[in-house]
């Protein structure tokens, strides 16, 4: 590994031995969609029904895309399938990106790099394209997310490609507009791979994007301002090929320590193994690899890694596809980590956590290629009248809670014709809304003059259906 840090590493930990742990989860399959369905699976409630959706595309495999296909969550074990006739290329990530109203859908398509679609009403699902980058299109595929990395209030586009363009950002400027901006990856230190952890992990405020490069070594970067990104740290491995699919996570062990994983592949050497190592950022520039676990990989088959918390305990469980099996670990212990479930059926090449039903608890989903899309949940204590009931309605929130001055702010689930107040500290009506048709309503941080108010802590009253919600909001600048 080239001296390209001058942070002190940390390296700590060797091989565990490694033994299952008792069964602290009961997984169920709660689910089996049949049909040709891959991609990453994003779930998002775009057209504001109260019932997420989760997106992927239709055809032979993730390389075959003929269209986009919209599983809709309807209640119970059942999904609606939605087919909008849009052919976006393959589905990334969907969430608000600019912060309208408007639900955005991210993704990649050949010959055009990254797309953003959006949908035509706050009813609606995305499907009117909105932008597309002028980057060089990387061949083979690019992994996309929106994220906040600087902490404006407007997520950015945090994309990397797999044939060696490195992470990409793309800074939010507003309405449906997009720039990249530099971002520090030397040559031949590109991220190889299709997903990166982006995070807090060394609690300085600042978010951490951690990728790799075909060297094998695991590079952090840091979002030091506005546009401004920082390599931090480089950590390297003799003798390993490639890094690749990567998870996030901010509670992976039991003393609620941020951390991430990695899975990594060594293939031609007789004997292909991937491998998973869990790290951690105890402070600024310093990494520290916790654990470290080997398997049997099954060379040119899919994998991948994420992470969720699935048993509901505030700590955070991985998932790892290892080419042959999709296994679930735990931290049962310091810098200890076990195995509590195993999915014996090949190539898994996306797996998502997420709580599909809002009944609280994450669930698996994942798909196999040319069988089913899978949902498994913990259903440990529950009844079956909780197992199966239909999702609850959101309760109001606010998106961001933290929020620079100048960019709006999002109020969503909002009950129907409500009526929104917001007061200063001292309790003093700042703004309000009244009647409120749609279950949203975005603030451009001015007050009932016009004037844009100062930064500080507000309160926001949110009356509807005889309840009233309260909220707080913090403006910096």
């Amino acid at each position: 590994m080239s001296p390209v840090s001058r942070l002190h590493l940390l390296i700590v930990g060797s091989l565990l031995s490694f033994t299952f742990a008792e069964a602290s989860v009961e997984l169920v399959r709660i689910a089996a969609l049949p049909g040709r369905f891959g991609g990453v699976h994003p779930c998002f409630d775009a057209n504001d029904n109260q019932r997420y959706e989760i997106y992927g595309d239709a055809g032979l495999d993730q390389h075959h895309i003929d269209s986009l296909l919209i599983r809709e969550y309807s209640g119970g074990d059942t999904f609606l399938d939605i087919r909008t006739g849009l052919v976006p290329g393959a589905t990334r990530d969907v969430g608000n990106g600019d912060n309208d109203v408007l639900a955005d859908m991210v993704t990649w398509r050949g010959g055009e790099s990254l797309c953003v679609y959006e949908s035509t009403a706050p009813d609606a699902y995305p499907s009117r394209l909105v932008w597309a980058s002028t980057a060089p299109d990387p061949g083979s595929g690019v992994y996309a997310q929106f994220h906040d990395l600087d902490r404006d209030g407007l997520p950015e586009i945090v994309a990397a490609g797999w044939n060696g363009d490195g992470i990409m950002v793309f800074e939010n400027r507003g309405d449906n507009a997009y720039e990249q901006v530099p971002f520090p990856t030397p040559p031949g230190e590109c991220m190889v791979g299709c997903s990166f952890a982006v995070g807090d992990f060394d609690g300085d405020s600042l978010t951490d994007i951690v990728g790799g490069d075909p060297q094998a070594n695991t590079l952090v970067y840091e979002c030091t301002g506005d546009d401004q990104y920082a390599r931090v740290c480089s950590l390297g491995y003799i003798n390993e090929f490639g890094a690749y699919y990567w998870g996030a996570s901010q509670h992976l062990d039991l003393a609620g320590n941020p951390g991430f994983v990695s899975l990594r592949e060594r293939l031609y050497t007789g004997a292909d193994s991937c491998y998973i190592r869990i790290y951690r950022e105890p402070a600024h520039g310093q990494v520290v690899c916790v654990c470290s676990l080997t398997y049997a990989y099954a060379p040119f088959a899919d994998q991948g890694v994420g992470c969720g918390d699935v048993d509901g305990d505030g700590m955070d469980e991985f998932g790892v596809s290892t080419g042959r099996d999709l296994r679930l670990f735990k931290c049962t212990g310091p810098d200890r980590f076990e195995q509590i479930w195993q999915f014996d059926r090949g190539s898994i090449p996306w797996l998502r956590f997420f709580d599909i039903n809002r009944d609280g608890r994450v669930e698996l989903i994942f798909t196999v290629p040319g069988d089913s899309t899978y949902i498994y949940e913990d259903t440990a204590g529950l009844s079956v009248a909780e197992f199966t009931k239909l999702p609850q309605p959101r309760s109001p929130r606010i998106q961001p809670t933290i929020v620079r001055l100048g960019a709006p702010v999002l109020f969503s689930g909002t009950p129907p014709d409500a009526d929104i107040e917001v007061h200063s500290l001292d309790g003093r009506l700042v703004s309000r809304a009244s009647g409120v048709r749609q279950s949203s309503w975005t603030w451009d941080l001015r007050d009932q003059a016009g004037n844009l108010v100062p930064a500080g802590t507000y309160f926001a009253v949110i009356r509807g259906k005889g309840k009233s919600t309260s909220l707080k909001l913090c403006l910096v600048k």
